[in-house]
């Protein structure tokens, strides 16, 4: 997805950098359940080829309250992906940069692709 700076679609978050000084400041942890990361290791997303960062660098603010937050960042879990509904579907939003470039790293984290994508066939 990328950072969402624009606000083009209602319910978008606005995408914040986030201050960091160490790998604790970008970890990522869990929300709620959703099928796009159901089975995905937090920590392949953390650290990918033993830098952390990859996956975001930054969390959303102003987030619809009647959204599922899947993943957050950092020592506070500030929200990071999230899912809410508009209109008769649904919108994904993720704080960081692709999805799908995680398919073809060695660990859980390539379940990503094929799952998102799984996801939005089903809708």
């Amino acid at each position: 997805m990328g950072h969402v700076l624009t606000d083009f679609l209602p319910g978008l978050g606005v995408w914040r950098k986030l201050a960091y000084t160490g790998p604790k400041d970008l970890a990522i942890t869990l929300g709620d359940p959703h099928p796009v990361w159901h089975g995905v290791d937090p920590v392949d997303l953390s650290t990918r080829k033993g830098v952390t960062g990859f996956y975001a660098r930054g969390y959303i603010d102003k987030i619809p309250e009647d959204a599922l937050v899947t993943t957050r960042i950092g020592r506070h879990t500030l929200p990071l992906d999230y899912v809410y509904p508009s209109g008769e579907g649904q919108v994904l939003a993720h704080g960081g940069n692709d999805l799908t470039g995680w398919a073809n790293d060695p660990n859980s984290s390539s379940k990503l692709t094929t799952q998102l994508i799984d996801w939005l066939v089903q809708r």
